[in-house]
């Protein structure tokens, strides 16, 4: 029941948002928003490693279950990987950022809309990515359904 709620709270969200964007900017502003998720998904994707999946087999392990030292490292290594590998995608952009700009936003003067949906990413990781993982290997579903809509 709650990754249903989880489901549609982020096609609820999702769809205000491009409604919004609609009204306000125009076609111009779904075009140039469309462009930012899809770069936003692949940076995540890139950023997180898919690692909430590996958090919430490993905490449900017969060696973790009540070993609270083993949980903790397991979440340090975890936040600590994608913090790195988020940390080295926002230089990378940073070095790049009007040769990427031109190619995913068809001009380099659009390098700031690209640096903003960069920097956003760290966060989306560690919402996605790591506190969902956690939630769910905790068995927590209706607290990651609440974090997650807050967040999206």
């Amino acid at each position: 029941m709650q990754g249903t709620v989880l489901s549609l709270a982020r096609l609820l969200t999702g769809f205000l948002r491009t409604k919004y964007i609609a009204l306000t900017f125009g076609a111009i502003g779904i075009g140039f928003a469309a462009q930012g998720n899809i770069l936003n998904l692949m940076c995540v994707s890139i950023g997180s490693l898919s690692l909430a999946i590996g958090v919430i087999s490993r905490m449900n392990a017969p060696e973790i279950v009540n070993d609270r030292a083993k949980e903790k490292k397991l979440f340090q290594t975890v936040f600590t990987t994608q913090t790195f590998l988020c940390l080295l995608l926002i230089g990378f952009m940073m070095l790049f950022k009007k040769s990427l700009s031109e190619r995913i936003f068809g001009s380099s003067d659009n390098e700031l809309k690209l640096m903003l949906v960069v920097l956003g990413v760290p966060f989306t990781v560690t919402a996605a990515g790591y506190i969902e993982g956690i939630l769910f290997g905790l068995n927590k579903f209706y607290q990651c359904s609440v974090w997650i809509f807050y967040i999206t």
